[in-house]
C-alpha cells in the first residue's frame, strides 16, 4: 500500500525513516557538502566540518556525518551565542565540571602541562587509572579515609579563593618523578595539601621521630 504524506509532519516522518534505512547513507554518499550559512561546497570531510554521531539519521561514531554548516560558521555561531548565554555557558561548564568525567578531564589537561613529566598517553588511561582506584577504594580518600567530592574547585566569594577542602586532587607519590599509574593516586585535596611535596623517606624519618618522642602513648 503507498502511503502519501498528508503534511509537513508526514514528510518529515518519511525523510527520517528513509535516511534511517541500513545503507540509506552508503548509497547517497557525496564527496562534497554545502555550508547551510555561507553557501560555500568544502570536501566532505572533518578538516572543513564538524563530525555528526546521530543514530535516527543512520551515522555512527565509526561513520559519522557532518554539520550543516562548515567549521569556520560553527565557530563564529558557536562564539556569538557564547557572548549572548554567558549564564548558560557557565552553568553548562560548571555541571560538566561537577560530573567524574569532566573533573578528571581537567586534571588530565593539567597533567600533560607538568614539568616533571606525564606517562600518560591519553585521557583513556587516566580515566582507566581512576576507575580503578575507585574500584578498590570508592570516593574515599586513600590517605585520610574521609569521602571526597566533585564541587567546582575553585570560585570567588567575597574576593577571596574558595577551595573545597574535600575535593579530589591528584598527587604524585615521589614528587620529583612524572604522573605515572604507578606515582599517581587521587586524594582529597586536604589530604595533599597536607602532604605537600613530603616524600615517604621524609614521612619515615618523621613517625620515628614520633615514636622516639612519644614511644607508646596514643596521639593523634
Amino acid at each position: 500500500m503507498l502511503f502519501l504524506p498528508k503534511n509537513e509532519k508526514d514528510k518529515k516522518n518519511m525523510s527520517l525513516r528513509k535516511t534511517s534505512q541500513p545503507g540509506y547513507m552508503a548509497k547517497n554518499w557525496k564527496s562534497t557538502k554545502t555550508c547551510n550559512r555561507c553557501g560555500k561546497e568544502y570536501p566532505k570531510d572533518k578538516d572543513h566540518f564538524y563530525p555528526v554521531t546521530d543514530p535516527r539519521a543512520g551515522y555512527t561514531k565509526e561513520n559519522p556525518g557532518f554539520s550543516y554548516y562548515c567549521i569556520p560558521c560553527e565557530n563564529k555561531r558557536t562564539n556569538k551565542y557564547k557572548k549572548l548565554n554567558p549564564e548558560k555557558i557557565w552553568k553548562r561548564m560548571r555541571d560538566y565540571d561537577e560530573t567524574p568525567h569532566g573533573y578528571i578531564t581537567n586534571m588530565w589537561n593539567d597533567m600533560k602541562k607538568s614539568k616533571k613529566g606525564c606517562e600518560f598517553k591519553s585521557f583513556d588511561e587516566v580515566w582507566e587509572h581512576w576507575e580503578e582506584q575507585v574500584r578498590t577504594y570508592g570516593m574515599m580518600c586513600p590517605y585520610l579515609g574521609i569521602e571526597m567530592t566533585m564541587i567546582r574547585g575553585k570560585s570567588r566569594a567575597a574576593g577571596k579563593l574558595v577551595i573545597t577542602p574535600t575535593n579530589v586532587s591528584r598527587d604524585k607519590i615521589l614528587p620529583s618523578r612524572p604522573y605515572s599509574k604507578k606515582n599517581l593516586v587521587f586524594v582529597s585535596w586536604k589530604a595533599n595539601n597536607a602532604k605537600h611535596s613530603i616524600t615517604p623517606r621524609i614521612a619515615r624519618r618523621f613517625l620515628s621521630f614520633v615514636r622516639e618522642r612519644y614511644g607508646t602513648e596514643d596521639i593523634e
